[in-house]
């Protein structure tokens, strides 16, 4: 009987400031408004879990390549881009 492989799960946090939060939520098809921001922000920004990666000043590119550098080089994990 052969067992499948079981990936360990990866946790992430991706951390901004709030002014980056305000900012994007301001750039978004629906905006939510910076009252909202400044509330989910005080929320989220009170844990750190697995690799923290800080977004604050980088593009979607960036965060997502940081995300893939965090993974473990597992066979399973392997992403060719």
């Amino acid at each position: 009987m052969r067992m499948a492989s079981v990936m360990k799960p990866n946790v992430s946090t991706l951390k901004a400031s709030v002014e980056t939060c305000i900012a994007r939520d301001a750039g978004r098809e629906k905006v939510y408004g910076e009252d909202t921001a400044r509330v989910i922000h005080l929320f989220v920004s009170r844990f750190d879990k697995g690799v923290v990666i800080d977004t604050d000043e980088k593009s979607l590119a960036e965060i997502v390549l940081k995300v893939l550098a965090s993974l473990p080089a597992s066979a399973e994990n392997r992403i060719e881009i």
